[in-house]
C-alpha cells in the first residue's frame, strides 16, 4: 500500500515571528532522514527549493516528502527506497500546497 497520509497531528509551536508549527510524522516514507512518530518543526512556507523537505496537501493528503525539482519535471520524493513508496509527480492535473519547510526533526 502506497503511503500518502502520513501526519497524524499538527499543533502551533511559538517561534518570534509566529510562523512555526510542528507536526508528529506517522509512516515510515521519509525514513531514515525522518522516523515513524518523529516530531518535526515546520516553517510556514508557500514553496520549497529543489532537496528541501516539506509538509505537503497533495489531491487533500497531507504528507511529509522531499520536493525534487529538475529539468522541469517536480515531484515529491520519499527517502525510503522500499518498493513500496514511489515517488508524486506533480503534474499539471495534481492540486499540491506546500504547507511549509522541514527545519529539523
Amino acid at each position: 500500500q502506497t503511503e500518502l497520509s502520513n501526519i497524524v497531528n499538527h499543533k502551533n509551536t511559538t517561534d518570534f515571528s509566529g510562523n512555526m508549527v510542528h507536526y508528529v510524522i506517522s509512516g515510515r516514507s521519509m525514513e531514515p532522514t525522518i522516523e515513524d512518530n518523529s516530531i518535526v518543526f515546520v516553517q510556514r512556507a508557500d514553496a520549497l527549493n529543489d532537496g528541501e523537505i516539506g509538509i505537503f496537501v497533495v489531491d487533500g493528503n497531507v504528507m511529509c516528502k522531499r520536493f525534487k525539482d529538475e529539468g522541469g519535471q517536480r515531484w515529491l520524493q520519499p527517502d525510503n527506497d522500499a518498493d513500496e513508496y514511489s515517488p508524486i509527480m506533480l503534474v499539471e492535473e495534481t492540486v499540491c500546497y506546500c504547507q511549509g519547510r522541514v527545519l529539523f526533526a
